[in-house]
């Protein structure tokens, strides 16, 4: 899945406008599975998961999170 968000930035003192700026990106997302297997591909193992950044068991928080290192 790739997606294209767009960010804006704005400056403003008080209703005036007083830049703009606005970045296009272009953001490959995986599945949770896919991304395991991305990084043990290139060589790293996996040493701990979690759910989301306060700390949820993986699968039941928000985001997958990894952590992983590099195999000696």
């Amino acid at each position: 899945m790739v997606l294209y968000p767009k960010l804006i930035f704005r400056q403003r003192r008080g209703s005036e406008l007083l830049d703009e700026a606005t970045l296009k990106l272009t953001m490959r997302c995986y599945y949770a599975d896919e991304f395991e297997q991305l990084v043990r591909d290139r060589g790293f193992e996996i040493v701990n998961r979690w759910g989301g950044y306060a700390g949820e068991a993986y699968g039941e928080g928000p985001e997958p999170i990894l952590e992983f290192r590099e195999m000696s």
